[in-house]
């Protein structure tokens, strides 16, 4: 069963851009700015729900981007975690 967690938009101060965190996010500071979008179960989730008030969001490259897996885990703490390994076949 999926743990839902929380999701924030937070505005860019340099561009502009609207970003999407998940609590936790060490980008994400404890800011009266941000906008809390709801405790959510994916991240496609919390990506739809943001892109209905802020089409131009993006995603964090830190806490939702999926090719970043060792800097998320380092990120939160969970440097001992292992990396789960696909196994396809044919690949002997």
């Amino acid at each position: 069963m999926l743990k839902p967690s929380f999701y924030y938009l937070l505005k860019n101060a340099i561009t502009g851009n609207w970003v999407i965190h998940q609590a936790g996010c060490v980008n994400l500071p404890a800011d009266v700015n941000r906008i809390f979008i709801g405790s959510l179960y994916t991240k496609g989730q919390a990506v739809t729900v943001a892109k209905i008030h802020h089409p131009d969001a993006t995603q964090c490259p830190l806490c939702l981007n999926n090719f970043n897996h060792a800097r998320k885990k380092q990120a939160f703490g969970l440097t001992n975690c292992p990396t789960p390994i696909r196994h396809l076949p044919g690949q002997y």
